[in-house]
């Protein structure tokens, strides 16, 4: 009983984020798949059937989250119903990890506050029901600040291999994750206490766990391609959508982007050499336009962090507009006000490589959800500093009174 009566906020907080999730869910079921999720399912569908040495599963996406598809459907029964009860389950967990890292950098109060911003906020709510690896991607990224910021403060061989099987996992959910690594290591020698020996004892322990988690996939890849990659091989498709003659900054509906890629790849010998020889011709073409180029990345930049769905319902638009601005604005205040802490470093690394990330691919608020979600634990800290300086202030103006 004790327990509860320390916890109630807590629990009351995550009985809120499971509710959302369950009415969003229930809403989000009575309505067709996008052609994304439509794919994503049909992957694990493969998976589950033919197993994960089946070519026709192909190499464009990311395997973990179809892997996860496929183990649900197979404890279980190919129903989406499964999909969505796992997705509010990693959900909700997140936002206990949020909890977790806002009672690290401030205290109970902003602890509970960064938790509330978690289970409230619209869009990742709404991709919680979606049938997409944004739910798993933001609770690995999430999972990675938060062992990150317990290594940094008691280094060892078993963080340091479980962080890095956590970046492999990231890195079979999302590649993205792979430009996150070299800022992670970055932050992990700044915060090492422990002498040059130490660290790099550290160091082979991450890459050991990162490589655990790796290496097999692609061994899979060039046993079942004959192709020698790491995780997945849409290279060239992401650089195209971002870089063709039509190319706005944004994935454009309307556009047969794979009729332009069959086009560009057509003398290679299959999708994987395809996909190669479109990502060579499209960076010619950055090459030969190095202006135009930088022109569109600022475009992406804007993009990504404007917090404009672009045709949205207009209530979604500005509910997200606002929403996704006031985050950002109190989050990064709070990540300069915390700059000093280990977990800012890693936000901030995060938050720079997915913005350069999507510089040069394309751009969307979903792509914004990992950053958004580790900044939150930093806007509750600063949104709880500026309630206390308007609280002050008023309190100052009615004793005038």
């Amino acid at each position: 009983m004790e327990w509860f009566q320390k916890h109630r906020w807590l629990l009351l907080v995550l009985l809120l984020a499971v509710g959302v999730r369950v009415l969003i869910s229930l809403d989000r079921g009575q309505w067709p798949a996008s052609s994304d999720e439509d794919h994503w399912e049909r992957i694990g569908l493969i998976y589950a059937t033919s197993g994960v040495g089946s070519p026709e599963a192909g190499t464009y996406r990311p395997p973990l989250y179809p892997l996860l598809i496929a183990f649900v459907y197979l404890v279980a029964e190919p129903d989406t119903v499964w999909i969505r009860i796992i997705q509010i389950g990693l959900s909700t967990a997140t936002v206990f990890l949020i909890y977790r890292l806002g009672f690290l950098i401030a205290g109970p109060k902003e602890a509970i506050v960064s938790a509330c911003l978690a289970s409230l906020y619209p869009l990742w709510a709404f991709f919680s029901a979606m049938i997409m690896a944004e739910t798993l991607l933001v609770f690995l990224v999430t999972m990675i600040c938060f062992q990150g910021v317990r290594f940094v403060q008691s280094p060892g061989r078993w963080k340091g291999a479980s962080l890095g099987a956590l970046l492999g996992l990231g890195i079979l959910c999302k590649p993205i994750v792979l430009a996150w690594i070299p800022a992670v290591g970055f932050v992990l020698w700044k915060a090492s206490t422990n002498g040059n020996r130490g660290f790099l004892n550290q160091v082979v322990a991450i890459f050991c766990g990162f490589l655990v988690v790796v290496v097999p996939w692609t061994i899979r890849n060039e046993i079942v391609t004959g192709h020698r990659f790491l995780i997945s091989s849409n290279l060239g498709m992401n650089l195209l959508v971002g870089h063709e003659p039509g190319a706005k900054g944004s994935y454009r509906d309307g556009r047969n982007y794979l009729e332009m890629h069959e086009r560009l790849g057509k003398e290679g010998s299959d999708a994987i050499e395809s996909d190669r020889l479109v990502a060579l011709e499209v960076l010619t073409w950055i090459a030969d336009d190095p202006g135009r180029a930088a022109l569109l990345g600022a475009r992406k930049v804007f993009l990504f962090w404007n917090s404009v769905l672009e045709g949205g319902p207009p209530k979604a638009v500005a509910v997200h507009f606002v929403s996704g601005t006031i985050l950002c604005l109190m989050g990064l205040w709070g990540l300069i006000r915390h700059r000093s802490e280990p977990l800012a470093w890693l936000v901030g690394s995060g938050a720079v490589a997915w913005t350069l990330v999507h510089a040069v691919f394309f751009s969307h608020p979903r792509f914004r959800l990992p950053i958004d979600l580790i900044l939150m634990p930093f806007a509750a800290s600063q949104l709880m500093v500026s309630w206390q300086k308007v609280s002050s202030v008023v309190r100052k103006r009615m004793a005038e009174l």
